[in-house]
């Protein structure tokens, strides 16, 4: 019962108001945009936390103006993580009730990380946008909110607890060394 990772890059990336979570397996590349009326990175964050703390499932909603998408990210016992990307089940609701259903519509992406990998990419990520795009209010200006300080706190103890991952200096974040 073992499950392979899979040859795959992430990235997370904020401009223009919108969050874009990027997952790019060979020349394939499929990119989910959140709006930043809803806090999406807040959201993901979260998630992450919850799943590298407790070695379960996090899940959150990557909205964007139309629609969105539901992000499950999963811990499994041999210390891989399954991410799971599934479209709204009702993309064009015209009810609060539909729009807003957990229902999981189709698959558009599914791929498994090396855990550590995973988590760590994770955090240097989110430390990526401190470092690029934060002002000394915490105000995020391509996102146009404040950035999710205490859940990130969250995921950053837990990789440097677990894997003493330690987050390059916004020096090596700037120079790309990182």
């Amino acid at each position: 019962m073992d499950q392979e990772t899979d040859e795959v890059d992430f990235r997370i990336r904020v401009t223009g108001g919108y969050a874009i979570l990027e997952f790019k397996r060979g020349l394939t590349k499929h990119e989910f945009y959140a709006h930043s009326t809803f806090d999406a990175l807040r959201s993901l964050v979260a998630a992450l936390a919850v799943a590298a703390r407790d070695l379960t499932v996090g899940t959150c909603r990557w909205p964007d103006e139309t629609g969105g998408h539901y992000v499950d990210v999963a811990v499994t016992p041999i210390q891989t993580i399954s991410v799971a990307v599934h479209e709204f089940s009702n993309q064009a609701a015209t009810s609060y009730r539909d729009a807003f259903s957990a229902r999981r519509g189709p698959l558009a992406f599914e791929g498994y990380f090396d855990a550590q990998d995973f988590l760590c990419r994770a955090a240097r990520e989110y430390w990526a946008i401190v470092v690029a795009h934060t002002d000394p209010s915490g105000y995020v200006k391509p996102w146009g909110r404040v950035f999710p300080w205490w859940e990130f706190e969250e995921l950053h103890r837990v990789v440097r607890t677990r894997y003493g991952y330690r987050l390059p200096s916004p020096d090596e974040i700037r120079d790309g060394h990182a």
